[in-house]
């Protein structure tokens, strides 16, 4: 597990992102991260219009909170699709998973078989 200070390039939706990481020594990497132990709802390729709408409320949250702020990240390893596992540190030293979560913004599969 190794942490570092990033720079926030893009949010592709609550749970995965393109950062730049400073690695130090003058060194920048941009990777695309996931965030571990957090399944945001899909904005890509969602069940239906339901979870359409909550995976876009929970990146307009995600942006809100992260873009402009300082950003540390713990990253765990490389993942499928060439994405490093990591885990977002908020400015008060809050879990950012821990945070979407408690808000609401995780995937909730039961609700969405039902088109409402």
């Amino acid at each position: 597990m190794y942490k570092y200070k990033v720079e926030l390039k893009r949010i592709i939706d609550a749970d995965t992102m393109d950062v730049i990481i400073d690695v130090g020594f003058d060194i920048k990497l941009q990777k695309t991260i996931r965030i571990r132990n957090y399944d945001a709802p899909e904005t890509w390729r969602p069940k239906n219009e339901n979870e359409l709408k909550h995976g876009e409320s929970a990146t307009r949250y995600a942006k809100k909170l992260l873009e402009g702020n300082n950003i540390v990240v713990k990253t765990y390893k490389e993942g499928i699709y060439n994405r490093y596992i990591a885990d977002i540190i908020l400015d008060n030293g809050e879990d950012y998973a821990s945070h979407m979560i408690g808000k609401g913004f995780k995937k909730q599969e039961s609700e969405y078989y039902l088109d409402v």
